[in-house]
């Protein structure tokens, strides 16, 4: 069945740390339901949600793996 319209691409678990990462390319931007669920998601205490483009992939990645830059 899939997720529901807008829900994001990725959902990364670190301990204590819920992410959830909706993943863009290019000048692509995120569509209002996207928006709306990001909104809501970041309404929830320890949790973590954002759009990212590849300019942000490299930040991204150090923070998922537990790494400061």
């Amino acid at each position: 069945r899939g997720s529901e319209s807008g829900f994001p691409d990725c959902v990364c678990v670190r301990p204590g740390q819920l992410y959830f990462l909706e993943l863009k390319i290019g000048t692509k931007k995120p569509t209002q339901a996207q928006v709306n669920w990001i909104s809501l998601l970041n309404t929830i205490p320890g949790v973590v949600a954002a759009v990212i483009w590849p300019r942000d992939w490299e930040t991204w990645h150090v923070r998922l793996a537990g790494r400061e830059l």
